[in-house]
């Protein structure tokens, strides 16, 4: 499952996020490694690997609260829209 929820665009603003990356290509392999099998894990470790070679200071618990945070926001706007 894809996660419409923003995990990649969030990543992809960080300020030590690689100036090479584009947030747009960035958030495609995100929802790509969402695509590859059910559940968040595979996004999570994407993102969690990905901040981690670029030298970002935050931990696996960190990342996992602010996906879940993300996924309630998501869900707030899509019951709000609907």
């Amino acid at each position: 499952m894809s996660r419409p929820d923003g995990t990649g665009c969030w990543h992809a603003g960080r300020p030590n996020s690689s100036d090479e990356m584009n947030s747009t290509v960035y958030f495609d392999e995100v929802i790509s490694a969402g695509l590859l099998e059910s559940g968040d894990e595979n996004v999570f470790r994407k993102v969690l690997d990905d901040l981690q070679y670029a030298d970002v200071a935050i931990d696996a618990h960190a990342v996992r609260e602010k996906m879940k945070r993300l996924l309630r926001e998501a869900a707030s706007s899509l019951d709000s829209a609907g």
